[in-house]
């Protein structure tokens, strides 16, 4: 019988496809959603903002597809590939799995942004009219978590409030923090993370020192966080079962499917538009 054994845990091959099936089935996808999202061309007839928003949140769900399909990867403990090394099979598996978890980190991290440009364009919180070609990259610019937390304590209103809460709640978490602050951030602008059986491991440490004693440079300052690659695995499942969580409650909170009136048959009528502030929740005046 075909036996596997990973960290000194032995598997049958149908434990070892059964745990990996369970895992794939534990990570929901979104494609309730992306299905009312169709309408967005009819949409900017009406509202431009809105139709952009509905395509952001189409992204958006296309993008968390893409971070669960590396997550998974990154699960994987054995691949059958030609671009591994195998005079050290373990360590050739681990090095293709950290590629993988690297790229869903990235992934993971900017579904956040996307969210922030749903809620940019789709308020129109930046408060621009749009009037030239290159409206849509400036106002893109402009989308900051910053920007959109004053522009919604500008507004003030309790759905204003609200939403901020929303926005708070996922970004303040603390796993979503660690991912933001240091594991996505040091992939892309500091230093890039290693894993633990794959860290570099200097042949010797320096360290130098003031003529008072105190230190002036050590080595120590600028190692690379290290993680583990099945612990960085189970928080990024956390995330992705809070990510859906949360973009479930901004489309909820966005009514995507009320802007147009519907006959008795809950059929879109797409010539009877209904008026924006039956629909949104926010609404700002463009300069």
């Amino acid at each position: 019988m075909l036996k596997f054994v990973y960290k000194d845990k032995e598997y049958s091959w149908d434990e070892w496809r059964n745990e990996y099936n369970l895992f794939v089935e534990s990570l929901e996808l979104l494609g309730d959603i992306t299905e009312g999202l169709l309408i967005s061309d009819m949409v900017a007839a009406h509202d431009i903002g809105y139709s952009i928003a509905m395509d952001k949140t189409y992204e958006l769900c296309e993008l968390i597809a893409s971070a669960r399909f590396a997550l998974i990867n990154a699960y994987q403990k054995y691949f059958e590939s030609n671009i591994l090394a195998f005079n050290n099979p373990y360590k050739a598996h681990l090095w293709l799995r950290s590629q993988y978890l690297k790229n869903s980190i990235v992934w993971y991290n900017s579904c956040e942004d996307y969210i922030y440009q749903i809620l940019w364009f789709g308020f129109e919180l930046h408060k621009r009219e749009a009037n030239s070609p290159h409206w849509y990259e400036n106002v893109l610019k402009s989308c900051t978590y910053s920007n959109v937390k004053r522009a919604l304590e500008q507004v003030g209103t309790k759905e204003a409030v609200e939403l901020l809460d929303m926005i708070n709640n996922y970004r303040f978490d603390s796993q979503v923090k660690f991912m933001r602050d240091n594991l996505a951030n040091n992939i892309k602008h500091r230093a890039n993370l290693q894993f633990v059986g794959l860290e570099r491991h200097r042949f010797m440490g320096a360290d130098f020192f003031n003529p008072d004693g105190s230190i002036h440079f050590t080595t120590d300052w600028i190692k690379p966080i290290v993680v583990d690659i099945d612990e960085t695995v189970d928080l990024l499942k956390d995330i992705h079962h809070k990510l859906i969580k949360f973009t479930r409650k901004i489309v909820d909170f966005m009514s995507f499917d009320e802007v147009f009136e519907k006959d008795e048959d809950n059929t879109f009528i797409f010539n009877k538009i209904r008026d924006k502030s039956k629909y949104k929740k926010i609404i700002v005046e463009c300069e």
